[in-house]
């Protein structure tokens, strides 16, 4: 605090007291005048659009609902051309109209008319167009009467308001063939009831006009006012935010409808922003008399009171305050603090929400690879995260289902079913922790935490693993291949389980199985041939290695070279029999050497052909596991970072796609959905929704300023679908709606942002 005098709040309270009390009352009066009263205006203003846009809503989901209703019809042809002669079934057709008009709540009674012969259909009975448009309620007068009958004669597409009702008809037939109309009377209390509420929240009237600016709804109120005069002030309403009416001064609000072109109207009494200031005048002025005379003697006092918890509040942050641009005030200090700490919480709490699954993953990938020095840390974090291993025996399964080739709904199903295979526990007997390996969105790598290493258990896990994919809708059906690895009582053996499974994977995937296929990584030489043989190869070590090599996991490669030459020692006492089987042992490094188009040790290899100590051949042979881990971990990072700028790009071309998504992003490049946020984060700096959604608002901004196109076709291009959630956001980030946004910056030079 020693940036901020710790007197100088308090003089300004000493100082604000004195002037308050002593300051005019007239310019307090004009101070309400301009402040107060103007953000009561605006704040009405907003919450009359908000009524009329919800109306305005309403009207076009009704349009919507009786188009859907008479194509509805029209598809069905329940009414065909025969129908008026079929007089058995007329009771039927009632039954029927009568089931429409309950399907909708748009529609409040329904007609299906027939020209020739003059017949209609309705629920309420059967009659002729002319009874229909003589005797019913909808139609007052001779010239409503004629304006009906011109309107069924054409067989068009209309809307039409009648005697304050509106009346929508639809050809009846298919297009080009029509022989009647679909007359639907519109169900517009919902509209009515939204204007009354406007009405009354507020002294005016609200009313909606049609395209010929004649009043097709209005609330209750507008009945007692003078309808000739709005009728004569229609033009001027529709042109000004203002307007006088009988001697009244109004607030004008206007939302026009895109599918009809009729516009919701509300007029507001303006008179009632300074009735509650006509009634503080009179109080205040009697009560600044007497606090003027005192005001001087108390405000001391009251400064002094006020500012204690001011204090306290700069006490509370002084420890930890802002740095760097020097507040103000006490308040510039308060508030920069506390936007501060509330910036850092929330950001906290969406990077931990994004983060953690990326972290829970990384953490088991950590274990499966053996990247640690001391279990004790990784286990707290684990903890942290909700992950525990009560038990002793450890051991690793690779799921593998179906291709590599997977859409977008299988890679969500895949990480659904790895998140719901943390749950399984059997008795007490074990527990599974599960992940989806970065770059195979097809496999699930799960972590078996045993109390005992028996087969019966093991039973158990396979059963539990392979029911929960057969009762899954999306996996029944998939070819289920699973690669087990050994079970260890050390936890510093699951990255050698994680192995070991790998090398049952790959087995049976040489085999070419076509049908659901469970490997031991111990019955692997089970699965070859007996042949007898002078010599007994290291096959299961070799193929540990080998798999190392391909992981690139230069910890484990190392550690499966040492066992190798240990084993190889104690089980030979021949140099010819050593040389032979690490010659083995050389051949099927090379092979992989070969594969990976690594050459470089290629004369390293040849020194071992003139070698008879096997300790030389060993350090050689680490030596070129070295070589081959960092050629693959190499390759690995440059195709992370080809796919990382790869998805960047495919954001920033497809995100106004409404299909666009991570998990569409994995299935597209084979990755793993949090391997994918993972990416974006590290690329962009940012997450997936708030970059999608950013870019997203830039381009409606774009396309709101630089096109006359409506607002609702401009956010479905952009890649939304519910336009009223969407409206909901922007005006959220803007504080406008987006036709008062585009009515404000039309002529505003927008620059793009769209761009990576």
């Amino acid at each position: 605090m020693k940036n901020i005098s710790k007197s100088s709040l308090f003089k300004r309270y000493i100082a604000s007291y004195i002037l308050v009390f002593s300051l005019p009352f007239i310019l307090l009066l004009i101070g309400i005048n301009f402040v107060f009263i103007r953000d009561v205006r605006e704040e009405l203003s907003l919450s009359n659009d908000n009524y009329l846009e919800q109306s305005n809503l309403m009207l076009d989901e009704k349009i919507i609902e009786i188009n859907s209703l008479g194509n509805y019809i029209n598809q069905m042809d329940n009414f065909n051309r025969n129908s008026v002669y079929r007089r058995e079934d007329f009771s039927e057709y009632r039954d029927l109209i009568n089931r429409h008009e309950h399907s909708t709540n748009a529609v409040e009674t329904l007609y299906i008319v027939f020209n020739n012969p003059s017949y209609v259909f309705s629920s309420r009975g059967n009659m002729t167009i002319d009874a229909l448009i003589d005797y019913s309620v909808h139609f007052s007068t001779q010239s409503q009467k004629n304006r009906m009958r011109e309107v069924l004669e054409e067989n068009t597409v209309s809307l039409n308001v009648i005697n304050n009702r509106i009346f929508y008809t639809i050809p009846l037939g298919r297009p080009g063939q029509s022989y009647g109309s679909i007359l639907a009377v519109m169900n517009a209390n919902n509209i009515r009831n939204n204007l009354e509420l406007l009405s009354d929240n507020n002294e005016g009237m609200s009313f909606l006009l049609n395209a010929e600016d004649d009043i097709v709804l209005s609330s209750s109120i507008y009945e007692k006012l003078n309808q000739q005069a709005i009728n004569a002030s229609i033009d001027t309403i529709l042109e000004s935010d203002e307007i006088r009416i009988d001697g009244t001064k109004y607030l004008s609000n206007k939302v026009t409808n895109n599918l009809t072109g009729w516009t919701f109207v509300s007029l507001v009494d303006s008179q009632q922003f300074y009735r509650p200031l006509y009634n503080i005048f009179i109080v205040a002025i009697v009560g600044i008399i007497i606090l003027t005379l005192i005001g001087v003697v108390i405000s001391y006092y009251f400064a002094k009171q006020n500012y204690r918890p001011v204090q306290n509040i700069i006490d509370s942050f002084s420890h930890d305050g802002p740095q760097g641009t020097q507040p103000k005030d006490e308040w510039g200090y308060i508030e920069t603090s506390i936007s501060r700490k509330f910036s850092e919480v929330k950001d906290l709490s969406e990077l931990v929400d994004e983060q953690a699954p990326i972290i829970r993953n990384a953490l088991l990938l950590d274990l499966l690879d053996g990247n640690y020095n001391h279990f004790e840390k990784i286990e707290k974090r684990l903890e942290e995260i909700d992950i525990h291993f009560p038990f002793n025996y450890f051991s690793t399964i690779i799921v593998e289902l179906g291709k590599k080739a997977i859409n977008t709904d299988y890679v969500s199903a895949i990480e659904r079913i790895s998140h719901e295979l943390d749950t399984y526990s059997v008795g007490d007997q074990f527990v599974i922790e599960s992940t989806v390996p970065p770059l195979k969105n097809n496999q699930i790598v799960i972590i078996v935490n045993l109390k005992t290493d028996n087969p019966k258990i093991w039973k158990q896990i396979i059963q539990s693993i392979t029911q929960h994919f057969s009762s899954n809708e999306t996996t029944k059906d998939t070819v289920i291949k699973m690669g087990v690895g050994s079970t260890h009582e050390s936890w510093e053996k699951i990255k050698n389980a994680h192995i070991e499974a790998s090398s049952a994977l790959e087995t049976i995937n040489k085999k070419r199985v076509k049908e659901n296929k469970v490997l031991f990584f111990k019955d692997i030489n089970n699965e070859s041939s007996p042949s007898a043989k002078l010599l007994e190869y290291p096959k299961e070590g070799t193929m540990l290695l080998l798999q190392s090599l391909k992981q690139g996991n230069q910890k484990m490669a190392e550690e499966t070279i040492t066992e190798l030459f240990n084993k190889i020692r104690s089980d030979y006492s021949s140099p010819i029999a050593i040389q032979v089987i690490t010659a083995y042992v050389y051949n099927a490094v090379l092979e992989v050497g070969n594969e990976l188009g690594i050459t470089e040790y290629n004369t390293m290899l040849l020194e071992l052909s003139h070698l008879n100590e096997s300790d030389q051949s060993e350090e050689i042979l680490k030596k070129i596991s070295y070589l081959v881990c960092k050629e693959v971990n190499d390759q690995k990072e440059m195709e992370t970072n080809e796919i990382g700028k790869n998805i960047v790009q495919y954001i920033f071309e497809e995100f106004s796609s409404p299909d666009i998504s991570l998990e569409q992003i994995a299935s597209e490049y084979n990755i793993s959905i949090s391997y994918a946020s993972k990416l974006i984060k590290e690329e962009t700096g940012d997450s997936f929704s708030n970059i999608i959604q950013s870019l997203r608002m830039n381009l409606f901004k774009e396309l709101l300023l630089t096109t006359s196109t409506p607002i609702k076709d401009l956010v479905v291009d952009v890649g939304y679908y519910d336009v009223s959630n969407f409206t909901r956001k922007f005006r959220k980030e803007n504080g406008l709606t987006p036709g008062q946004y585009r009515k404000k910056y039309k002529d505003t030079t927008f620059t793009s942002t769209t761009t990576p």
